[in-house]
């Protein structure tokens, strides 16, 4: 097996282990309460919450990430990556996974997130988030283990 194949099987590997589908892990109910069985589907275009995974932007998304990650180091295109509104951090252990495979060592990844969940809706504004409840998610939230 080449070295681009093994870099392929890794990044491969780990793009699923972040959203969930190497395990086929559940979506959350979106008020945090209780979860719902796994659907490929809702998986492959991020519209759930994983149980348990890092990510939930999805498997296409976190696709068109590692493109574009790959496109930059390819090109040597310079600056470091950010992720804003992290959540669980899935995207930003990806990122740091592509860079590891490709044996970048120079970039750095930055996360930025409140870990406190969404503020209410601005309507006034922002009229199109009239009426949305996201803010009222728990699960949304995620807490800084110590």
């Amino acid at each position: 097996m080449t070295a681009e194949e093994l870099r392929r099987l890794y990044i491969d590997l780990m793009r699923k282990c972040v959203i969930g589908l190497v395990y086929d892990d559940p979506a959350l109910e979106w008020t945090g309460d209780g979860v719902r069985p796994f659907d490929p589907q809702a998986r492959e275009t991020g519209r759930d919450w994983p149980a348990h995974a890092q990510s939930m932007i999805g498997h296409k998304r976190m696709l068109q990430l590692q493109r574009a990650a790959e496109f930059v180091i390819e090109k040597n295109i310079p600056g470091d990556f950010i992720e804003t509104g992290v959540w669980r951090g899935g995207a930003c252990i990806f990122l740091r996974a592509i860079l590891k495979a490709y044996g970048v060592a120079d970039r750095t990844v930055w996360v930025a997130d409140s870990f406190a969940g969404l503020p209410p809706p601005d309507p006034d504004h922002y009229p199109a988030d009239r009426g949305d409840k996201h803010h009222e998610s728990r699960a949304l939230a995620v807490q800084l283990k110590t």
